[in-house]
């Protein structure tokens, strides 16, 4: 269903893996646990991404800049990466630790 990883990475980013059968949602973690992949992002402008958030700011999800929360076909949530302490998996930093050409197969905005 995914050609690349970059159609992969857009998959987890509008929340469509979680979503369709459960080896696509496994393949999904399976690219975040080696590094080629990353969790989405909250914020609506990439330019924001990776800032983490602040207690006030986990109340806003959903609004003001923030994207809704992101849920798999039974109803869980998916983190988001600012959700998350940094070097956890799914978060930029993880994936560069784990995989060091993940800059080389990830465009910034991801």
């Amino acid at each position: 269903m995914f050609e690349s990883v970059q159609e992969l990475q857009d998959g987890i980013d509008s929340g469509l893996v979680w979503k369709l059968e459960g080896s696509i949602g496994r393949s999904a973690m399976h690219a975040i646990e080696n590094g080629f992949c990353i969790l989405p992002s909250v914020y609506v402008d990439p330019i924001h991404a990776d800032k983490p958030l602040d207690d006030h700011m986990m109340q806003l999800v959903g609004s003001n800049g923030l994207k809704k929360p992101i849920r798999d076909t039974y109803g869980n949530v998916v983190p988001y990466r600012e959700m998350l302490k940094d070097g956890t998996k799914g978060t930029r930093s993880y994936a560069e630790k784990v995989n060091p050409e993940y800059q080389a197969v990830q465009s910034p905005a991801a």
